[in-house]
Parts: structure tokens; sequence; C-alpha cells
């Protein structure tokens, strides 16, 4: 789960074949037609289901949070409420499988991950600003597939992991592989 935990950092959707390497790089030598195998990626798939839900349930409740303080933020008061310690907060359950003491030496790849928070914040908040004024909007549309787009912001990072197994840090993860992620 760790890995998982890792991978999620760098994209919220990965495609079967970035799923497949993963569980290739932790257990080498399992045959990939195997039971084993399909169970590990149905478990992985899994894994990712739930990361996403509880991200966006967690992202829903923060726009709410700020909208009761602010019910028409900028994105400079979105970037001010998620600065400091609110977006470790919300990416807390993930962080923990890195060596966080190492990998807050890269302030490139800490100032990503705030990023990915700020824009996904957006975009639910733009979504909730939108349900307030009955435009009805889709949250599959408006949001889920908006926040897909943002995996660009933090696919390049290099996260350590905890347990020294950096599997994740291994894989090639470009933006091909996560646009074709739609297909899945």
């Amino acid at each position: 789960m760790e890995q998982c935990k890792l991978l999620f950092l760098h994209t919220r959707n990965p495609t079967r074949k970035i799923c497949e390497k993963l569980i290739k790089k932790i257990v080498p030598s399992m045959d990939p037609l195997s039971k084993e195998f399909k169970m590990l990626y149905r478990k992985t798939r899994e894994y990712f289901d739930n990361f996403r839900c509880t991200f966006n349930k967690d992202m829903v409740a923060l726009a709410k949070d700020l909208l009761v303080k602010n019910c028409d933020p900028t994105d400079k008061n979105i970037e001010q409420f998620v600065a400091g310690r609110v977006w470790r907060q919300k990416l807390s359950k993930y962080l923990e499988a890195s060596d966080f003491s190492e990998f807050k030496k890269s302030q490139s790849s800490l100032k990503s991950l705030e990023n990915f928070i700020v824009e996904s914040l957006k975009i639910h908040i733009d979504y909730q600003i939108a349900v307030r004024n009955k435009e009805k909007p889709s949250y599959s549309e408006n949001v889920l597939t908006k926040i897909k787009k943002l995996d660009q912001l933090t696919l390049h990072i290099t996260i350590p992991s905890a347990s020294q197994r950096n599997c994740v840090n291994e894989l090639d993860l470009n933006q091909m592989d996560i646009e074709s992620s739609d297909n899945e």
C-alpha cells in the first residue's frame, strides 16, 4: 500500500500499464498471468478508487469551509488558505508513506503538491459556487475530469519512500500514459 500512496501523489488515476509496472517492480518474480498478480492489480485499483473518493470528499469539505469564511474567494485567497499546513494535512495519508524529512528538502516538489491542492480546491470551489447559484453543474465534468488533468503538476516529482523501496520513483511516468487513462 505504501507504494500506491506514493503513486497517488504523482497521479490520481494511473493506467493499467502503470499499475502493472508497479506490481512488477514490487514483486518481480510474480507471473503477470497468475491469479495472485491479477488479485494485486484489482487491489491496487481498489486502493486508488478509495484514495480518489477520500481526496475528493476532503476537497469538498475544504471548499465548503472556505466558502463559509469567504463567499467569493479570489485565487489569492485560496492560495493563502492552502499555504502552510492545509495542503499537507489534506495529503497526510499519502505523505506518511514518504521519508518526509528527505522529501521536504525538495522545495520544487513540495510546491508542486501545494499547487495541486490549490488547483483542486479552485475546481471544487467553482463547482460549489455553481451549485449555490442553481446552475446544475455535472460533478463528473466540472470536477473529476478537471482534477485528472492536474496530474501534469505532479508527474515529475521524486518522493523518497519511508521504507527506502523507491519503486514509484523508478517508474517511467509520462503524460502520454496518464492521458490514456481516460480510456480505462
